[in-house]
This record gives structure tokens, sequence and C-alpha cells, in this order.
């Protein structure tokens, strides 16, 4: 049987005619496919949106700021106790030179402040202030009065002999002898003072520091 030229071409087109129409077909499944996935994305994403909204909302809490000032208000505790220790020490330390129980916790609490360890730093500062208190209750009563030396400042005088052992009680030590101080910045070496042996007459509540107070 002899093929014509025309047979040929009919064969040729219709072989092309099925290739495109593979082609088409596959095309629109994967379309449909890909539709198909879309849709279940969206309707995925619009019900995590629903679930969102349905769910109480919590309200902001600011834990950092919030530990940011606790710390900044124990490191001034510290600060604070460290100073009224220190003060309260160095007329001890020249009288009757170094006392472990006082030093040792006051350089602890200084080296744990300067390694940013707060609580610690203020558990050793109490602790050396409990124990200053401690020494000084040990030591002699007040007489009442008290003889100006070398080095003495009415500041160091109040730390030493006043009832409460401050340095701002040195007001009420002046005023207690005001025909004797002509410049209270400056005390004369020799010069007896009184020193007003009644709590009730250093009542300043503004230098006795909450932290300290009995």
């Amino acid at each position: 049987m002899k093929i014509t030229r025309f047979q040929l071409l009919i064969a040729l087109l219709g072989s092309i005619f099925l290739i495109f129409g593979v082609s088409a077909w596959y095309k629109q499944r994967a379309d449909e496919q890909a539709e198909m996935a879309l849709e279940r994305a969206h309707t995925l994403q619009a019900m995590k949106q629903r679930k969102v909204e349905r769910e109480p909302s919590l309200p902001a809490v600011n834990v950092p700021q919030e530990e940011a000032n606790a710390a900044a208000h124990l490191r001034r505790n510290a600060l604070q106790t460290i100073a009224i220790v220190g003060e309260a020490y160095k007329p001890l330390l020249a009288r009757d030179g170094e006392i472990a129980v006082i030093g040792d916790p006051l350089r602890a609490a200084k080296a744990a402040l300067a390694d940013d360890k707060l609580e610690q730093s203020l558990t050793s500062a109490t602790q050396a202030w409990k124990a200053l208190k401690e020494y000084r209750d040990r030591e002699s009563p007040i007489s009442g009065v008290y003889t100006v030396t070398k080095g003495d400042t009415l500041w160091r005088i109040a730390v030493t002999q006043s009832p409460f052992h401050q340095g701002p009680g040195w007001v009420t030590i002046w005023k207690a002898n005001k025909e004797s101080i002509n410049n209270f910045d400056r005390v004369e070496i020799g010069t007896k003072l009184e020193i007003p042996t009644d709590p009730k007459a250093y009542i300043l509540p503004y230098w006795r520091p909450r932290a300290l107070q009995r």
C-alpha cells in the first residue's frame, strides 16, 4: 500500500494536535492543583486569624524595666549603708586600729558592690553596721564632757561621743557650746565641750537612714 503525501500530512497534523492536547490537559491539571493549594493556604490562614482574635490579649509587662528599677534601689541602699558605716568606722580605726569584725565585712561589701553583687554587698554592709554598733555598745558610757584633741572636728566628735554616734549630730553639740566655739569649722585643741546625753536633743530624722534605724 502506497502512502501518499496527503496521508503523511494528515498523520503529522494529528500527532501535533495530540501533543498539544496532552500538554494543555497537564497544564490545566497543574493550574487546578495550584489553585487548590492556594485556597487551602488561605483557609488555614483565616482559621489562624480567627483563633488569634478569639484569644484574649495579655497586658504587656515591662519586666526588664522593673528589674532595672529594683537593682537601682538596691544599689542606692548598699552605697548609703557602706558610706555610713565607713564614716562611723573612721574614728574607731584611728583610735583602736583595725577591728576585724567591722573592717572585714565592710571591705567585702565594697568588693561585692564593685562586682555588681548588690544583695551580697548590702548584706555585708549591714553585718558591718551591726558589728560596729555592738562594738560601741561595749565602750564606756558617755560622760557628758569631752576635751578636743588633735584632728577633731564637730562631725567626728558627734560620731564618737553623741548618743546616736552619727555625724550630723554636730549641730546639737555646737548649739550646746556656742560660747566656747567661735568657728564651728574649727575647734581649738583642749576645748572642753558639753556633749548632750539626752537622745531627745538629737531628733534629726533626716540623717538617720531607714535601713539602719533600730
